[in-house]
């Protein structure tokens, strides 16, 4: 129990000190990433309100993509149905790193302003997402939920902005 108490004592004492130092007072604490989430979160589990990876082994069709330098995809719209499961195969054709994410307005607007936060860093795979090499071509297997609009898009510096985005129609 003493010890216990000498060691919490101990670490306070750090993190009091070090939070007092210039260098962490005045960082901009927004670039810390949010670890207090857990895995009880749904980004974190892959699971989303417009559907979720898929099961490789039960793939209904597979669509395959092209991220193009004229800041589009080959595919403008795509229609799926809810539940569906496609395996998009998708090949960066153009000269500078791409992404192709998966997402409804929000979560697309959500990641947006993540990349922009992390100032031309590759973006790591994700259950939602992929980050593509010039001439590398990689696939992502997902499950689209309830009808409604889901996009697919690049959010490598000024492409979202550019019109980077396909649109996913989910029908019944």
């Amino acid at each position: 129990m003493k010890r216990h108490f000498v060691v919490q004592t101990i670490l306070i004492a750090g993190l009091v000190a070090v939070a007092g130092t210039p260098a962490v007072a005045d960082m901009d604490r927004s670039r810390i990433p949010d670890v207090s989430r857990g895995a009880d979160d749904a980004h974190d589990r892959g699971s989303f309100a417009f559907g979720g990876p898929g099961d490789a082994k039960q793939v209904d069709r597979t669509i395959r993509i092209k991220a193009l330098d004229t800041m589009h995809y080959d595919k403008r719209e795509i229609a799926v149905r809810a539940g569906e499961t496609v395996r998009f195969i998708v090949t960066n054709a153009g000269k500078i790193r791409r992404e192709f994410v998966i997402g409804d307005a929000a979560e697309q607007h959500e990641h947006e302003k993540e990349m922009q936060g992390m100032s031309g860093m590759a973006m790591p795979d994700e259950a939602n997402g992929i980050s593509l090499a010039p001439g590398e071509t990689k696939s992502i297997v997902w499950r689209f939920a309830g009808p409604g609009a889901v996009e697919l898009a690049c959010h490598e510096p000024g492409h979202y902005e550019a019109g980077m985005v396909s649109r996913v129609v989910v029908g019944k």
